[in-house]
C-alpha cells in the first residue's frame, strides 16, 4: 500500500529517523543485507527475519523479471518498528497503514502474533523494486495487484510460489470474511468484481469507503490474469501496461468480467479450507 506521493511531507530521511527515535524513545540499530539496509527498534532476532523475508522476494522478484544479479548495487531501504504505536506515532498523517513505501524506504512494524508477519514487508518491498530497480510505471490496481500477488504467494524453501495463495496473508483473509455471494450482478454492485473496464480505466483517487473491497479486486484481478497466461500477464506489466495491450492479450467486458468472477469463487473456496 504505498503512499499517493514518495516524498514524506515533513523531513528528509535523517530528519525522520532523529525525529522517531526522539519521539518514541527508541533506538535503531543498523542492519545489513545483500540488497537491504535496514533500520530497526525490534530485536535482532525479528529484524533479521524481516531481512530474510525481503531477500527472498528479491531473489523472486529477480527471477520473475528475467535479469541477472548486478555486479554493482546500492541497497534498498527498509525500517521496522517494535510495535505498531511506535510506528503509527512516528509517521504523521499515516496512521492507518500497517505497513508502507515512501521517500524511498519501507516502513513495517513487527507483527509477533501474525502467522505471516512480515506479508506487509513483501508487499511494500515489491513495491519497492518494482519502482526503483526496474522502473515501471503501472496503474494503480496492476501496480496493488502485482504487490499483492508476491505478498500472497506461499513460502517454500526460502522461496515464493508465484500464483499460490496464503490465506494468512491481506487481502486474502478479507476474502475468507466477505466471501461472494455466488450473485455475479449484487457482488458487481458490491465492488469485489467490479466490471473489469471500470477497474482498468479509473484512476482511483479515493477508496476510503471500499479500501478492502478495492484491494480484494486488484489482487484477485492481478492472479486470475496471471493464472490465465502468466506469459501474457508479466509481458503486460514490463512492456505494455495500457487497457489497449490488456484487451488484446486477454479480451475484455462481460466474457472477461465472468471469467474472472469464477475465478474469485474459487479462490474463496480454497481460502475458506485453508
Amino acid at each position: 500500500m504505498n503512499a499517493p506521493s514518495r516524498i514524506h511531507p515533513a523531513a528528509t530521511l535523517l530528519g525522520i529517523l532523529i525525529a522517531v527515535a526522539t519521539a518514541n524513545g527508541g533506538k535503531f540499530q543498523e542492519y545489513d543485507s545483500p540488497h537491504f539496509h535496514m533500520w530497526s527498534t525490534a530485536s535482532q532476532s525479528r529484524t533479521r527475519s524481516a531481512m530474510d523475508a525481503a531477500e527472498t522476494l528479491h531473489r523472486r522478484w529477480t527471477a520473475w523479471i528475467g535479469v541477472k544479479e548486478s555486479q554493482t548495487h546500492r541497497r534498498h531501504k527498509l525500517r521496522l518498528f517494535s510495535t505498531r504505536d511506535e510506528m503509527r506515532g512516528s509517521l504523521l498523517g499515516m496512521r492507518w497503514a500497517e505497513a508502507i513505501y515512501h521517500d524511498s524506504i519501507c516502513e513495517q512494524y513487527d507483527d509477533r502474533f501474525a502467522v505471516r508477519p512480515w506479508h506487509w514487508l513483501v508487499h511494500e518491498a515489491t513495491h519497492q523494486l518494482a519502482h526503483e530497480d526496474s522502473r515501471l510505471h503501472l496503474p494503480r490496481w496492476a501496480n496493488e495487484g502485482l504487490a499483492c500477488l508476491f505478498s500472497t504467494a506461499r513460502q517454500n524453501k526460502g522461496n515464493l510460489i508465484l500464483g499460490s495463495v496464503d490465506a494468512e496473508t491481506y487481502p486474502v483473509w478479507w476474502l475468507k470474511k466477505t466471501p461472494p455471494t455466488g450473485d455475479f450482478a449484487k457482488d458487481m454492485r458490491a465492488l469485489l468484481v467490479p466490471p473489469s473496464r471500470f477497474l482498468v480505466e479509473s484512476d482511483f483517487t479515493d477508496i476510503g469507503p471500499s479500501v478492502n473491497a478495492h484491494y480484494m479486486s486488484w489482487w484477485s484481478f492481478a492472479h486470475f490474469l496471471n493464472k490465465t497466461d502468466s506469459v501474457a500477464w508479466k509481458d503486460w506489466i514490463l512492456r505494455d501496461a495500457t487497457p489497449a495491450g490488456l484487451a488484446m492479450r486477454f479480451g475484455s467486458g462481460p466474457d472477461l468480467d465472468r471469467k474472472w468472477y469464477a475465478h474469485v469463487l474459487t479462490l474463496a473456496d480454497s481460502a475458506k479450507r485453508q
